[in-house]
């Protein structure tokens, strides 16, 4: 098949977060099956820099990536990608693709290229990657949705959710959504990362934490909604001197509230906060975990990829039941618990008094969320139009 990816930002533009690095992955993945894969993308790399002296093409792990030229690089870290000769390229283009696959919903490349495949009868499949809820700038997505949003989703073939949990918010923002073209796909993790587990010790050693102290890891944005403030009154609520609360991750406004809870309730002492890791450091906080703890508030955790690094590190995980991977994990040492300080002090306690099995747990996770797998199903969605569209 000849695939068309359109996203805003493609590596090496990691400063965008999930996204680029999602698409990336799962467009290697499609081009590995043999399929013939072409992302659209900008020239955005972060807040600063744009890509400089690029070819068009450029091949990367089989795919080939054409970058356009964004009008402004700070709208664009803004997420507002604007590149006008994209416009151009897909309209005398797209017909030479047999499906057209979009990421991020209120975005200017999506916008063109759902015109593009209008005008050129190609199949479109949307994946929004969690975009589609009205965080900030509520006035300015209202009325995109009012505009373009609700024909847009109205009208393309098939919309790809990571869970029930993502899927549940479309209907919150554009009622008119038919939800038979949703399909649920797990978003993946790069297996290949987690294969060899970190030597343990390095981390507690970093931290000066002792090898009986029992680690509790938080991996994510420290962000009132993942939930922070319930983990450390769980945490409180066992009474276990030897339980260390460690909180890695970017202070997005909650970090000062979950200090002063911890020291309310007594654990300041036992609570740390490193600020962000990355790469071996990353691995190795989640090889030296007793549990890892995703304790997210509400269902706008559209899925939780922390989760299933965790598990792929051989390290048990807890997550609530909002977070859209709670859906998909089902294995001896993932537990799934209520978004409430007891449910999760509770299971604390099972998954300390318990054993796991690594091997095991890194095994479930290359099986059932590797980008392969990914790829697979997505390929599927991809040939389940071709029974209602002729190409």
């Amino acid at each position: 098949m000849k695939i068309l990816h359109v996203c805003g930002t493609f590596p090496p533009a990691y400063a965008y977060g999930g996204p680029p690095r999602s698409v990336e992955n799962l467009t290697s993945a499609l081009a590995d099956a043999g399929h013939d894969v072409t992302v659209y993308t900008t020239d955005a790399m972060n807040a600063q820099d744009r890509a400089q002296d690029y070819n068009n093409p450029e091949l990367l792990n089989g795919v080939k990536v054409f970058r356009f030229r964004n009008v402004s690089n700070s709208l664009a870290w803004k997420n507002i990608q604007i590149p006008p000769r994209m416009l151009f390229s897909l309209f005398t283009n797209t017909g030479k693709f047999d499906v057209v696959h979009t990421h991020e919903f209120r975005s200017p490349p999506t916008v063109f290229s759902h015109l593009a495949a209008e005008f050129r009868d190609v199949p479109h499949v949307h994946q929004p990657r969690g975009s589609v809820p009205r965080f900030g700038l509520s006035g300015l997505k209202k009325m995109f949705d009012s505009i373009i949003g609700k024909r847009m989703l109205s009208s393309v073939d098939r919309i790809i959710a990571s869970s029930n949990t993502e899927s549940s918010n479309f209907s919150d923002v554009l009622p008119s959504v038919d939800f038979k073209k949703v399909r649920h796909i797990p978003n993946g993790i790069s297996v290949e990362k987690f294969r060899e587990r970190p030597e343990c010790g390095a981390f507690r050693e970093k931290y000066e934490i002792n090898e009986n102290e029992r680690l509790v890891l938080f991996l994510s944005r420290l962000h009132p909604r993942k939930g922070g403030d319930m983990l450390i009154n769980a945490v409180s609520e066992l009474s276990d001197e030897s339980i260390r609360l460690v909180f890695v991750g970017p202070n997005e406004g909650a970090q000062g509230q979950w200090k002063a809870i911890a020291g309310d309730r007594g654990i300041a002492e036992r609570t740390l906060f490193t600020g962000p890791l990355y790469g071996s450091d990353k691995l190795s906080a989640y090889a030296d975990a007793d549990v890892f703890v995703l304790p997210s508030k509400n269902e706008y955790e559209s899925f939780g990829n922390v989760v299933l690094e965790a598990l792929a590190c051989g390290t048990p995980a807890i997550c609530t039941n909002v977070c859209g991977v709670a859906e998909w994990i089902d294995h001896d040492g993932c537990s799934v618990v209520l978004p409430e300080p007891s449910s999760l002090s509770k299971e604390l306690r099972c998954v300390f008094s318990s054993t796991s099995n690594p091997s095991s747990l890194r095994k479930y996770i290359g099986d059932e969320f590797s980008w392969r797998s990914v790829a697979s199903m997505t390929e599927r969605v991809y040939r389940e139009i071709a029974t209602t569209r002729r190409w």
